[in-house]
């Protein structure tokens, strides 16, 4: 009988520790949460350790976790995950974090070693597309190609989405294979590639030109199959940018003149190959459609530079410069007139302060700067004109003809 007693008392005692002991768990979790929600997370963490060391219960370790991350304390987070990871490996919510850490200390070698963790154990789509695509990105950033596009596609076969798309087709330009890429571009795209899509891979292609001139190669075929098969305005624009970049002017202005598209690319490809005579016609047709001041500041330049006799035309070029500035503080254009009224002596002081306005804008410029330096010494302010070109940096004042000469006649007028 007494025996019986005993236990039933036992029994109750120990009913009594579990219950008192879940009611003090609670109160604590209470009191942690009291803490989130007026942003005290130090002591939230504090109590959620407690916790965690007297029940050894691992959310209460995860919530330290999350909450080292929220007040940005990643070492101690990462002392956590470790201790976590000790007794569970397999936690996802703590292998997103960690990978997050990685990723914040730019630490590509050790977020591409969780996440290649992650994508064993996640089996939610959203999140294994999202998963493939980072590692993809992650092994672009190391130039590792190949094993980028394989993530790449594992997510673009998911659910095809332009980015990743446009990620995939980046990394075959990289490798020189951009025909791998046309199966996955055409079936994306139906009838128009899309004009954003299609100025990075020109422009991608373009910057690979140095190293291999085959993905130009082949988008040009891939953009005229598309504009010739839907004559729209974008795939015009996708064909036009590539006829510029490849230097088929003519008919890159054809198509131009057909859609209505911005001349200006093909006027600034003209004057950087120094076909002014081109380059002149062209900007004539703009200026027909717009009297715009930016056109005459061209024109300008294109006069200037064009023309045989320089002083012969420096009447009109310095009233278009003129035209040009007159709502608009071009410093580009501000210096080449401000350059010409101080070199052919027509007014050296109204020509300082053309340059000085276009140093208001961009005060390291090195040929503003020359600008301004020879206007001193036109002057015969030579000290003046000496502490100007000297701001300008030793490399470009070695290399420059024209700022070597002008840096030579100041140092003469010194001595």
């Amino acid at each position: 009988m007494h025996g019986c007693i005993k236990k039933i008392i036992s029994l109750l005692f120990c009913c009594f520790v579990f219950v008192y002991g879940q009611n003090l768990e609670d109160d604590k979790i209470f009191e942690a949460l009291s803490f989130i929600d007026v942003g005290n997370y130090k002591s939230a963490i504090e109590i959620y350790n407690e916790i965690y060391n007297s029940t050894n219960k691992l959310e209460y370790l995860e919530e330290v976790i999350k909450l080292s991350m929220m007040i940005g304390d990643t070492a101690n987070a990462l002392n956590y995950i470790q201790k976590y990871q000790n007794i569970d490996n397999k936690n996802l919510q703590v292998k997103y974090i960690l990978a997050n850490i990685y990723m914040m200390q730019r630490n590509t070698n050790k977020a591409i070693l969780t996440y290649e963790e992650i994508i064993k154990l996640e089996d939610k789509d959203d999140l294994k597309k999202i998963n493939f695509k980072t590692l993809g990105g992650l092994y672009a950033l190391k130039k590792e190609y190949k094993t980028a596009q394989k993530y790449l596609i594992q997510s673009y076969e998911i659910e095809k989405d332009k980015h990743t798309l446009l990620l995939i087709t980046s990394t075959n330009i990289y490798l020189n294979d951009f025909a791998s890429s046309l199966p996955f571009i055409k079936d994306y795209f139906k009838e128009t590639i899309d004009s954003d899509f299609a100025q990075i891979i020109t422009q991608l292609s373009f910057t690979q030109l140095s190293v291999n001139a085959k993905s130009l190669e082949e988008l040009k075929p891939l953009f005229i199959t598309y504009y010739e098969q839907y004559p729209n305005s974008t795939n015009a624009s996708n064909l036009y940018r590539v006829y510029i970049i490849d230097d088929n002017l003519d008919l890159a202005l054809s198509l131009a003149n057909k859609h209505d598209l911005n001349l200006e690319p093909i006027v600034d490809k003209y004057l950087f190959i120094k076909d002014y005579k081109n380059a002149r016609i062209v900007l004539k047709q703009l200026l027909d459609k717009k009297d715009d001041g930016f056109y005459y500041g061209m024109m300008a330049i294109i006069d200037f530079e064009e023309a045989q006799d320089k002083k012969s035309v420096l009447d009109d070029v310095i009233s278009n410069f003129k035209i040009a500035l007159k709502d608009n503080n071009n410093p580009t254009f501000a210096n080449y007139l401000g350059y010409l009224l101080i070199d052919y002596d027509i007014d050296i002081n109204e020509g300082i302060k053309y340059v000085e306005n276009a140093l208001k804008e961009e005060p390291d410029n090195p040929a503003y700067l020359d600008s301004l330096a020879w206007g001193y010494y036109k002057l015969h302010r030579c000290s003046e004109a000496l502490d100007v070109i000297n701001k300008i940096d030793k490399e470009t004042l070695e290399s420059e003809k024209e700022i070597k000469e002008h840096l030579e006649h100041i140092r003469k007028c010194l001595k």
